[in-house]
């Protein structure tokens, strides 16, 4: 074996923990808000095909997946920023053990699937819906009025 290789070998053996204590560090905080986002997303999912099936749309479960999968990594892809910053600004405050910027980022972001699970199910129930992300909108006047 060449002095390189010994050499390439032996900062790959130091390389490799580092990285997964940086990645410990980003993600273990942030665990339980990775478990919601499954939650969240599997749930969309689930009264996302009722209330296709309700409206007599055809489901296709490639495209379902698909979706499903998709934002699945867009919230994977959101967790890892929260955690970055976070770690960039090194504000390590937290209650019971979670992190409250990363929380309260995290938070604002499931707001919109919250409201989309809430709309499905509501649909899939015949249950009149409430726009909760309008009602904000409404209260905070970023929704814009029409014009009579």
């Amino acid at each position: 074996m060449s002095v390189e290789a010994v050499g390439l070998k032996s900062t790959l053996n130091n390389l490799i923990p580092v990285a997964m204590a940086f990645l410990h560090d980003i993600y273990f905080p942030l665990r339980w808000f990775m478990l919601f986002a499954v939650v969240l997303v599997l749930f969309d999912c689930r009264w996302g095909v009722a209330a296709a099936k309700k409206r007599g749309e055809k489901v296709r479960f490639s495209r379902a997946g698909r979706r499903t999968i998709q934002k699945m990594v867009d919230y994977f892809c959101w967790i890892t920023i929260a955690g970055l910053i976070e770690t960039l600004f090194e504000a390590d405050m937290a209650i019971y053990g979670i992190p409250v910027g990363q929380g309260l980022l995290l938070i604002f972001i499931y707001l919109f699937e919250v409201n989309s699970c809430y709309n499905n199910y509501c649909e899939a129930r015949c249950i009149e819906t409430w726009d909760i992300i309008g009602w904000v909108g409404e209260k905070t006047n970023l929704k814009r009025k029409e014009k009579e």
